[in-house]
């Protein structure tokens, strides 16, 4: 078979949702199935580390589509033309953005559909292209796979498509995330936050993250609760939300909270693996990656009872309101004042972790893709 893919997110150090489920599935995909010819489709120049076997063929359409205004062209024109040389037997969007343009079957990976229930939270231009397309990417799509059964309830009650042409995969984890010995901890918070336990965060600062409430409810705990715990905040340390800067700034407390950028996969699982407690409270999440790596790490999970949350972290994470500034202080005060009740939740969460792996998540993908070509 020939097999098309819309290579976008695959960038240098990008460790978002979107492009960590395209690496890990795709890579898997391609090394399993050295019989079957891939075409990775690509906006800008790729890392040859992308390029996962001799059975893959990089593509460059440029200019590049990182912007509302360049979507539609990229995508109906530009990648329209190129699958026409192609012909393949499928085309796969690991972002949900298809072609509308060409007869192509094709798999739609969908993640979540925040933009529909908070599109204030979206730039202007964003928020009006994702709902004029995205009903329009599912209708046309062959076959959708989306990361929960959550977010599938939600494509299916949204936009009105049948479960049935719906697969659920859910995400995981990279494999060197794992426990970290109590000297490995001690020598990585020194490093880190001086020798000082700390709760960590992993994403991005954006106003769907919700990392305002956050900031003040570790504001609010270091108030209340004399310690020397630290923030640590892993991921683009650029606001994208002026509230959530504004109060960053407003904060009594805000020397306790260290930036540390994006990190690599080796330097995040030791960064997440030393810390007391994860911290992920998003208002709208289609999976949550950050919590099954504080899984697998052996970390206990403080995390939102809304959206997808529940269904990932089960009874393995204490569950708080997001909208509840008060709820999350709470859940920093237990977590740092109940030693027992921090390793029972550790515990549980490392053992809920063992239910996700990227090779299941790889497996489900592809047989998502043969559906479509039949």
């Amino acid at each position: 078979m020939k097999i098309a893919v819309n290579a976008k997110a695959l960038l240098k150090g990008n460790s978002d949702g979107v492009g960590r489920f395209m690496y890990e599935t795709f890579s898997r995909i391609v090394k399993a199935h050295p019989e079957h010819q891939f075409y990775f489709i690509f906006d800008k120049s790729y890392e040859p580390y992308h390029i996962y076997g001799k059975n893959v063929e990089p593509i460059v359409i440029s200019p590049p589509a990182r912007h509302p205004l360049m979507w539609w062209y990229w995508h109906e024109i530009l990648l329209a033309d190129q699958l026409k040389k192609i012909k393949p037997d499928v085309f796969v969007a690991p972002d949900g953005f298809l072609s509308l343009s060409v007869p192509t079957a094709q798999v739609a990976v969908i993640h979540d559909l925040s933009f529909e229930h908070y599109p204030e939270l979206e730039s202007w231009a964003r928020r009006k292209y994702f709902q004029r397309f995205f009903p329009r990417f599912a209708e046309r799509a062959n076959r959708i796979l989306t990361v929960s059964n959550f977010s599938k309830s939600d494509l299916c009650g949204t936009y009105k498509i049948s479960p049935h042409k719906i697969d659920v995969a859910y995400n995981a984890a990279d494999p060197i995330f794992a426990p970290l010995t109590q000297k490995q901890i001690d020598d990585l918070r020194f490093d880190l936050t001086d020798g000082c336990p700390y709760f960590v965060y992993v994403g991005s600062i954006h106003p769907r993250k919700n990392v305002g409430r956050m900031l003040r409810a570790f504001d609010r705990f270091k108030d209340e609760v004399p310690s020397n715990y630290k923030l640590l905040m892993v991921g683009n340390p650029r606001f994208k939300s002026s509230k959530a800067e504004k109060i960053y700034r407003e904060m009594h407390h805000k020397s306790e909270v260290i930036f540390t950028g994006w990190l690599s996969n080796e330097h995040l699982s030791k960064a997440v693996g030393a810390a007391e407690a994860l911290i992920f409270v998003p208002i709208f999440e289609g999976f949550g990656i950050p919590l099954v790596e504080a899984m697998k790490a052996n970390v206990p999970i403080i995390t939102s009872s809304v959206t997808s949350l529940p269904e990932v972290a089960s009874d393995a994470a204490v569950l708080v309101d997001p909208f509840s500034i008060t709820a999350i202080k709470n859940a920093m005060i237990k977590m740092s004042n109940d030693y027992s009740f921090r390793n029972e939740m550790a515990a549980k969460s490392f053992e809920r972790g063992k239910l996700f792996n990227w090779d299941n998540t790889a497996s489900t993908l592809w047989s998502t893709i043969q559906k479509a070509i039949e």
